[in-house]
């Protein structure tokens, strides 16, 4: 354990003594469900979620960092047939479904101008997610609790604001991977809010 602590301290300095400057980002996130997850459990957009977002700068056109995000999903279904993952319990009537997913990924984006202008920028995430779905009928609720993987490309930009501050939006492909269910969670996320760079 003290040996993997070291190798993760001298990492974690290899990679500061590397990065010109690194910033973080925080913001509210609009998901909107695609595919096959709008389809068969949940077709109505999310107002409710937050990210965080952390990246090290490599040079001025590239950063790598990682990603932390919370999307929550609701609707009511009316006369819904629902089961379990496994299929021995099978309900009918009004549902209310729920989700959440907890993400966690690392990244790496590329960018098309520079520091202190307009910069527009492409990027991926790549990691794993926790998600909790539940649905409940009457007196009966069928949960669902899978670690996935979890991948993301995404584009935005981030207007400057001051010489720390930008304000950033953006918009991201969020696909969430199932091995029970048919359908994965996949949805559109719109991110605005704010990043803050450290020199």
């Amino acid at each position: 354990m003290k040996k993997l602590a070291l190798i993760a301290g001298l990492a974690f300095f290899s990679l500061s003594a590397m990065a010109q400057d690194y910033s973080w980002r925080l913001t509210y996130d609009v998901s909107i469900p695609t595919g096959t997850f709008s389809e068969k459990y949940i077709s109505q957009a999310s107002w409710r979620g937050i990210g965080i977002d952390n990246r090290w700068a490599m040079s001025e056109k590239f950063s790598v960092g990682f990603n932390v995000a919370w999307h929550t999903f609701y609707e009511q279904k009316n006369n819904q047939y629902a089961s379990s993952t496994d299929g021995s319990i099978v309900v009918f009537g009004n549902q209310f479904r729920y989700l959440n997913i907890y993400t966690f990924q690392a990244n790496a984006h590329y960018y098309l101008s520079e520091s202190g202008k307009i910069n527009p920028w492409v990027g991926l995430s790549v990691g794993t997610s926790y998600s909790e779905q539940r649905a409940e009928i009457g007196l009966i609720a069928l949960t669902y609790k899978p670690w996935s993987f979890a991948v993301t490309p995404q584009i935005g930009i981030d207007i400057p604001i001051n010489m720390s501050t930008d304000l950033m939006i953006g918009v991201r492909y969020n696909i969430h991977t199932n091995g029970k269910v048919d359908y994965d969670y996949q949805y559109v996320g719109i991110n605005a809010g704010f990043k803050v760079s450290v020199f």
